[in-house]
C-alpha cells in the first residue's frame, strides 16, 4: 500500500474519491489493486482485488494504516515499509516499494503511491496501485538458484583443488557444497577395509570428539541407507527414525545423501542437512557432482599411493643396501623422498673401499623425475664407481665419466661429488662437477670446503681439478645434495648456513645426519 505515481492532484478539479472509483471499475479483475488513505480520518479505502493481492477474500479491507502495516505486511518488512512510507510523508510526493504480504505463502507486491498535499504542503491522503510481483520474484529466485548451481559446479570441479592432499581436498569439498545447499550438518564417510561400517573422514556442523568417533554400519542410520542403497536420495522422516545424529531427526530438517562411486565401486557417502531449505531432485544433481568429484579424488589418492611406494622401491633398489665397516672412519648416511610426487628422483649416494686402503664417498644428482632420471643415475653410479676404482684421483675418475657420458649418454644435467679419503692418516681428496661443496665440521666449528667450481658431468671444456684438506680426530665432512637445503622462497645460502651452525663437532655420524634431517 504505498507507491510513486499519482492518481489526483490538488486543482485538477477532479474529486479523489471519484478517480478512485474509477480506477477501481477499470482494474477490476486486473492483478492489481487501488487504495487511498485519508490521513486526517486514518482510514484505508481500497478495491475489493487488493485483498486478493494479499492472499485474502475479496473485498477485505484493514480500515487504518497500522493495521494493515501490523496484519498484511510480512513481519520482515514492516520496519523497511514503514520507513519508506514515513518519509514521503515527511517531505516527499511519490514512493515505490517492493514487500511480502503475511500470508501463506507470502506475495511480493509492488506498491506505488502518491501523497496528495493541501495549499500549505500538508500531506491529506495517499493514493496508488499495488502490483502483484510474486511470479517475476520466483523466476529471479530461480535464476539465482541457477546461477549459484552453475557456479557451484565450477566451485567443485576447480582446478586449483587439484593441488591439494586427499584429507584436505575433502573437508574442502565438504565445506562448500555445504555452503552451496544451506547444509549446517555435513559428514563424508567412507568404507572401512571390510566395507562393513563408514567411518567419518570429514564433517560441518559436528563437534570434533563426535566426527572423530563416528562409525554407522551399513545398512543403517542415514549414511548406511544410502551405502545400502547406492543412489543419492532425499530422505523422508520414517528413513530419519533411526539416524545415529539426534539433530538429523529434528522435525522440519531436510536430509539427502549421495553414494562414492567409482568404477562401479561404493568407497562410501556423502550426507548434507538443513533447517532452511527442502532439498529437491535438482539439489541432489549437486550433490552427486561432489560425491563423484570426491569418489575421484580417493581413487587417484590411492592410485598416487601405490605408485608412490612402488616409486621409494625402486629408487632404495639403486641406493647402497648397506654402508661398509671402516677402521677408522664413522659413516652414515639418510635418504628421504620428496613430500609431493611419485616419480623417482635422480639423487644418489654411495660408499666403497678403493684397492689402496681409501674409501670413495660419491653424492650425486640427475636432474629430472621419473624412469628416465633413475635410469641415469643408475648408469651413472655404476660407471663412476668402476672409474673411480682405477683412477688415482677423483679429478681423474670424473674427467672419465664425461668421456663415458659423451660417447654413450645424452647430455643431461647431471651433478656429482667425490671424494677420496685415507681412514689410516685423515687426508681427504676431493673434486666437484657442478655439485655443492661439502661442510667440514672441526674444532673452529662448521664450514662450507672451498672445493673448485668444476662444470656439471659431460660438460666440462678444461681439466678438472682437486681439492684437498686433512680430517682431524672426530671432525666430520658432510656431503649432500640441494633438496637438504633449498628453499625456493629463498635460495640456497639460507639453507647452507644452517647447515654449518647446525652441524656439531665430536657428534657420531648418525647423530649428525639424524640431527640435520630433522
Amino acid at each position: 500500500m504505498a507507491g510513486r505515481q499519482g492518481l489526483a492532484r490538488a486543482g485538477l478539479g477532479v474529486p479523489p474519491e471519484l478517480a478512485l472509483e474509477t480506477l477501481r471499475a477499470a482494474l477490476d479483475g486486473t492483478a492489481t489493486g487501488v487504495w487511498d488513505w485519508d490521513l486526517a480520518a486514518d482510514v484505508v479505502r481500497w478495491s475489493p482485488t487488493q485483498a486478493e493481492l494479499h492472499g485474502r477474500p475479496r473485498g477485505a479491507a484493514p480500515v487504518t494504516y497500522d493495521a494493515w502495516l501490523r496484519d498484511w505486511v510480512h513481519e520482515d518488512d514492516r520496519e523497511r515499509v514503514d520507513a519508506v512510507v514515513a518519509a514521503a510523508l515527511a517531505g516527499g510526493d511519490r514512493y515505490e516499494l517492493e514487500f511480502r504480504s503475511r500470508g501463506d505463502p507470502p506475495r511480493w507486491l509492488s506498491a506505488r503511491g502518491h501523497v496528495v498535499r493541501d495549499a500549505d504542503g500538508r500531506a491529506t491522503r495517499v493514493v496508488g496501485l499495488t502490483l502483484d510481483v510474486t511470479d517475476r520474484h520466483r523466476r529471479d529466485a530461480e535464476r539465482e538458484l541457477l546461477t549459484r548451481r552453475l557456479n557451484g559446479v565450477q566451485l567443485v570441479t576447480d582446478a586449483a583443488l587439484d593441488h591439494l592432499e586427499l584429507e584436505a581436498l575433502l573437508h574442502e569439498l565438504l565445506g562448500r557444497v555445504a555452503g552451496l545447499l544451506d547444509a549446517d550438518i555435513a559428514k563424508l564417510m567412507l568404507l572401512d577395509d571390510r566395507r562393513a561400517t563408514l567411518v567419518t573422514r570429514a564433517a560441518v556442523g559436528l563437534p570434533e570428539e563426535v566426527a572423530r568417533t563416528l562409525r554407522i554400519p551399513v545398512g543403517s542410520g542415514v549414511a548406511g541407507q544410502v551405502a545400502l542403497g547406492r543412489r543419492a536420495l532425499v530422505l523422508s522422516e520414517d528413513q530419519l527414525a533411526d539416524a545415529a545424529l539426534v539433530d538429523l531427526r529434528q522435525r522440519g530438517r531436510s536430509v539427502a545423501g549421495a553414494p562414492l562411486r567409482a568404477a562401479g565401486e561404493t568407497l562410501g557417502v556423502i550426507v548434507v542437512s538443513s533447517l532452511e531449505r527442502t532439498y529437491t531432485g535438482d539439489d541432489l544433481l549437486l550433490l552427486e557432482l561432489v560425491a563423484d568429484r570426491c569418489a575421484r579424488a580417493i581413487r587417484q589418492s590411492e592410485l598416487y599411493e601405490a605408485a608412490r611406494e612402488a616409486a621409494l622401491s625402486l629408487q632404495r633398489s639403486l641406493l647402497p643396501d648397506s654402508l661398509p665397516a671402516v677402521p677408522g672412519l664413522d659413516v652414515a648416511a639418510r635418504y628421504l623422498p620428496g613430500q609431493h610426487g611419485t616419480e623417482v628422483g635422480g639423487d644418489w649416494y654411495d660408499v666403497f673401499a678403493l684397492g689402496d686402503g681409501r674409501v670413495a664417498l660419491v653424492v650425486g644428482d640427475v636432474v629430472g623425475r621419473g624412469l628416465r632420471a633413475a635410469a641415469r643415475m643408475g648408469t651413472i653410479r655404476t660407471a663412476l664407481r668402476a672409474y673411480a676404482l682405477e683412477a688415482g684421483r677423483p679429478s681423474q675418475a670424473l674427467a672419465r665419466l664425461d668421456r663415458f657420458v659423451a660417447l654413450h649418454e645424452p647430455v643431461e644435467f647431471t651433478t656429482v661429488l667425490v671424494a677420496y679419503v685415507d681412514p689410516s692418516s685423515g687426508d681427504v681428496e676431493l673434486a666437484g662437477a657442478g655439485h655443492l661443496p661439502p661442510v667440514l665440521v672441526d674444532e673452529r666449528g662448521g664450514r662450507l670446503v672451498d672445493v673448485p667450481a668444476d662444470p656439471p658431468v659431460g660438460m666440462a671444456a678444461a681439466p678438472r681439478r682437486d681439492a684437498a684438506l686433512r680430517l682431524d680426530a672426530d671432525a666430520a665432512l658432510i656431503a649432500f645434495t640441494d633438496g637438504l637445503v633449498e628453499d625456493r622462497a629463498t635460495g640456497l645460502e639460507p639453507g647452507l648456513a644452517r647447515l654449518c651452525e647446525l652441524a656439531r663437532f665430536g657428534d657420531a655420524a648418525p647423530v649428525v645426519v639424524d640431527r640435520l634431517v630433522d
